[in-house]
C-alpha cells in the first residue's frame, strides 16, 4: 500500500524532509523582517566555506556577503513579495565565497506568518549554489557574443570592398556599353550580389541567436512588391523554359501595414529554390487575402512548383542542411535560408509551412497576419528621377581609397559637389570651414569614428549650418542603426549601396531643407 506523508508520525516527516534537504543540496534560512534576526543552518553556511558558528545571525551578515551590484535587485524582489505583488520571493545574486572568489546562489523563500498588524514576522526560504550551471550560461553567451562580434568584422571586411566593386559596376552601366561588356557585367553584378545574399543569411542566422532581430512594419505596396520579386527571376524561368506565373487576388487591400522587406526576403528564397530545382514545367507564386477582422486580414502566399520535390521534409528546416548534403551535389547555397525564413515568420507570428512529393513537385505557403492601411491617410509616394535632383553641397566621411572613389563618381554623376575626407576628424574639421547640406559617414575611421564624429559636428558651436547626417557604412550588424539615430544621424545606408538609395536620401534632404525654409 502507498503511504501518504500525512500517514508519516512527526519524526519520519522530519527524516524525510531532511533527506530531501540533503539531496537537493539546499541551504535553509528563516529570518524575522521586523527584528532582522535570521536563523542560517549549516548547509547555507558550508556553501560559502564557513562554518555556523563563524556567522552571525543576522541579516547583515548576508548583505555583507551579497555583491553591492546585486543587492539593490535582491532586496526590491523581497519588497515585491511582501508587497504582495509576487507569491513567492526569487532572486539569484553572488556571494562572496570565504577564498574571495563569487559564488551564484539561487534564493528562494515566502512569508510563511504575519503579527496582528498585518506586518511580515516569518520569512523563510532556501539557497541554492547555482554557480556551475550560470556560469555555463556566461560562457554560452560570451561564445555568442564573440561569433556576433567576428561576423561584425567578416561583413564589415566583405562588404567593404563588395561596396566598391558594385559601385563601380553600377557607374560602368551607365556608360555607352557593347551587347557583350553589358552581359559581362550582369554576370559580375549577379555574382556580387550573390555573394551579399550568403552574408546576409549568415548575419540573419547571429542576429536571430542573439535575439537582435527586430520587426518593423511599414506601410507597403503588396502587388508592387510582389511584381519586384517576380521580375527579378524571370529571365531564369525564361532560360529552363519554364512557365511562370505571379497571381494576386485582385481583392486584396492596395496596402498593408507589414515588414514588408522581410516578406520580400523570405519570398526571393523560397522563389529561388523553387526556380532552382525545377527543370520543366512551372513555377507559380499565388498572393491572396483573408479577413481576420474589420481592419485585419491573413496574407497567404503559396509558391508552387513541378521540381523534384523533397523526400525528407523535416531535415530542409535544419540550420546550414540541405536534402542532399553530398559535396558533389548539384545545386549550392549555404541551406540556411528555409531556416532563417522560418524565424522570421514566427517572429511576425506567421507560419511557413511544406506540402511535397518526390517526382511531382512543391508548394511552400506563409501565412501573415497583417492590418488593412486606411487610404485616406497614404501619401503616394513616386519614383524619383534624379534629373529632378537639386545640386547641393555634399561631405563625405570615408576611409577606403576605392569607396571613395565610387561615392564621389556617383554624387558628380547626380549633380552634386561633393568633398571626400578619410576621417571622422577631418570631417569635423571640413564642417567648421564650409557649410555642408548633407554629409554621408561611414562608422569605422581611424582618428574619429562616425558616431563620435556626429556628436561633435551636432554640438560644437563652431560648426558652420546645421547638417543633415546619414550612415553610410558596411557595419550590418544589429544595434548599429539604433546608435547611428541616437547620434543625431537621420537614416542608414548600408554597403554595398545602390545608387537608387542615395538618389532618395539626396531627395528628402532637399524636401526636408524647402519645408525648414518655409516655416522659417
Amino acid at each position: 500500500m502507498l503511504l501518504k506523508v500525512e500517514d508519516l508520525d512527526p519524526d519520519q516527516q522530519k527524516e524525510r524532509l531532511e533527506l530531501v534537504v540533503e539531496g537537493t543540496r539546499l541551504g535553509m534560512w528563516d529570518w524575522n523582517p521586523v527584528t532582522g534576526d535570521v536563523i542560517f543552518d549549516e548547509r547555507w553556511a558550508g556553501m560559502l566555506g564557513y562554518d555556523l558558528a563563524e556567522i552571525e545571525q543576522s541579516i547583515t551578515s548576508w548583505e555583507r556577503l551579497v555583491h553591492p551590484d546585486d543587492l539593490a535587485d535582491a532586496y526590491a524582489d523581497i519588497q515585491a513579495h511582501m508587497n504582495g505583488e509576487t507569491e513567492y520571493y526569487e532572486n539569484i545574486h553572488r556571494m562572496k565565497h570565504r577564498d574571495g572568489h563569487w559564488i551564484y546562489i539561487l534564493d528562494r523563500g515566502r512569508i510563511a506568518e504575519w503579527d496582528e498588524q498585518g506586518n511580515a514576522i516569518r520569512f523563510t526560504g532556501t539557497h541554492t549554489d547555482i554557480t556551475r550551471e550560470k556560469e555555463a550560461e556566461l560562457k554560452a553567451l560570451a561564445a555568442v557574443k564573440a561569433k556576433s562580434l567576428f561576423l561584425a568584422n567578416m561583413s564589415h571586411e566583405i562588404r567593404t570592398p563588395l561596396n566598391g566593386m558594385l559601385g563601380l559596376l553600377q557607374l560602368l552601366q551607365e556608360t555607352s556599353l557593347n551587347t557583350q561588356q553589358e552581359e559581362w557585367i550582369d554576370v559580375i553584378m549577379a555574382c556580387g550580389e550573390g555573394l551579399l545574399a550568403v552574408i546576409n543569411d549568415i548575419l540573419d542566422l547571429s542576429k536571430i541567436e542573439a535575439g537582435k532581430i527586430t520587426i518593423e512594419p511599414v506601410q507597403a505596396d503588396i502587388r508592387k512588391a510582389f511584381k519586384l520579386v517576380y521580375d527579378l527571376f524571370q529571365e531564369k524561368a525564361q532560360s529552363k523554359r519554364l512557365e511562370y506565373k505571379l497571381n494576386i487576388d485582385e481583392q486584396l487591400p492596395e496596402l498593408l501595414l507589414i515588414d514588408i522587406q522581410r516578406i520580400k526576403q523570405v519570398l526571393l528564397n523560397l522563389v529561388s529554390n523553387a526556380i532552382k530545382f525545377t527543370d520543366r514545367g512551372s513555377v507559380t507564386i499565388s498572393v491572396e487575402g483573408r479577413p481576420l477582422g474589420a481592419d485585419q486580414i491573413e496574407l497567404i502566399v503559396s509558391v508552387q512548383d513541378t521540381g523534384k520535390g523533397i523526400a525528407n521534409t523535416d531535415v530542409i528546416w535544419d540550420q546550414f542542411t540541405q536534402e542532399d548534403n553530398s559535396i558533389e551535389r548539384e545545386f549550392g547555397g549555404t541551406g540556411l535560408g528555409l531556416s532563417i525564413s522560418k524565424s522570421l515568420l514566427s517572429m511576425m507570428d506567421g507560419s511557413l509551412d511544406l506540402m511535397s512529393e518526390v517526382g511531382v513537385g512543391s508548394t511552400f505557403q506563409l501565412c501573415i497576419p497583417c492590418q488593412r492601411v486606411d487610404l485616406s491617410f497614404h501619401s503616394r509616394r513616386y519614383s524619383i528621377d534624379k534629373k529632378s535632383l537639386v545640386p547641393c553641397k555634399i561631405l563625405v566621411a570615408e576611409d577606403n581609397s576605392v569607396n571613395q572613389l565610387v561615392i564621389h563618381q556617383v554624387l558628380l554623376n547626380l549633380g552634386m559637389r561633393p568633398t571626400i575626407v578619410s576621417d571622422g576628424e577631418a570631417a569635423v574639421e571640413a564642417c567648421k570651414r564650409e557649410e555642408y547640406e548633407l554629409i554621408f559617414m561611414d562608422l569605422h575611421m581611424p582618428k574619429l569614428n562616425g558616431i563620435e564624429a556626429t556628436r561633435k559636428i551636432h554640438s560644437e558651436s563652431s560648426i558652420k549650418g546645421n547638417p543633415i547626417i546619414v550612415a553610410l557604412s558596411a557595419d550590418a550588424m544589429s544595434g548599429s542603426k539604433e546608435a547611428c539615430i541616437e547620434a543625431g544621424m537621420v537614416d542608414f545606408v548600408y554597403k554595398p549601396f545602390k545608387i537608387d538609395e542615395i538618389i532618395e536620401v539626396i531627395a528628402n534632404v532637399t524636401e526636408t531643407r524647402a519645408i525648414m525654409a518655409e516655416e522659417m
